[in-house]
């Protein structure tokens, strides 16, 4: 686990700190948190399988990267910020029977400017061994602070079905909708066209799909998910 600490601080520190432009209008306030806002909302790229409740442990590390070019124009530094990269660290538990919680956060640096918090609760519904399917319902909160110029506090709730190809492999696809409050700064400093704080609020349909491999205790994942851009994850975790 050091060499996954390693590229922690070197991928945290490689990136410029992320800044939004000045005098935002509605409209525009609106596409930011779309993109955002609900871009930075909680990924299901967990194993499809309950964890468990004796052991059932899961400590992960992700990132992702959050296509942001549809508000190239929006963004301080424009011209190398097409996409917004961040590592996520994650802490899964089964609590009871098959249910999973998991807690996860965005570290904060003062060069990078971002900071996340969140949560969600897992559900696992149905597996059907016959035809190794298994059917989940996630409900999810989180909270990101986008360099103290927007703070987005994002809801949603999914379903997802994956099936298993093998045994060590498995697909799944996941549908449902976000919803992103955000608050944007004002004041001379702010981002606002009013100089007043605003707050907006828009939501979205989910959609995404991921594959897992899993090797003894540990697993790896890659997904693709979309609210109003894509977002890229890839994620290795541990099972204990």
């Amino acid at each position: 686990m050091v060499w996954l600490l390693q590229l922690l601080f070197f991928f945290t520190f490689a990136q410029a700190e992320f800044r939004l432009q000045s005098q935002l209008t509605e409209s525009q306030r609106k596409d930011v948190l779309k993109v955002l806002g609900l871009g930075s909302s909680n990924k299901n790229i967990s194993t499809m399988e309950p964890l468990g409740t004796e052991s059932g442990l899961e400590l992960a590390l992700a990132f992702e990267s959050l296509d942001t070019s549809d508000i190239r124009s929006l963004i301080a530094d424009s011209e190398s910020q097409s996409t917004l990269s961040y590592p996520r660290i994650m802490i899964g538990k089964g609590i009871y029977d098959r249910t999973d919680m998991f807690f996860h956060f965005i570290p904060y640096t003062a060069t990078f400017g971002i900071s996340e918090f969140g949560a969600s609760l897992r559900f696992n519904f149905l597996r059907e061994d016959s035809a190794p399917l298994l059917l989940s319902g996630l409900v999810h909160a989180n909270s990101t602070n986008f360099n103290n110029q927007l703070v987005s506090r994002n809801l949603g709730i999914d379903m997802m079905l994956g099936i298993f190809v093998m045994p060590s492999l498995s697909v799944f696809s996941t549908l449902g909708l976000g919803l992103a409050n955000g608050k944007f700064v004002g004041g001379t400093l702010g981002v606002t066209d009013s100089l007043d704080a605003e707050k907006e609020t828009v939501e979205s349909l989910h959609a995404a799909v991921a594959c897992t491999q899993k090797w003894d205790m540990f697993t790896l994942t890659a997904s693709f998910d979309y609210y109003k851009a894509p977002v890229y994850s890839l994620k290795l975790s541990a099972l204990f």
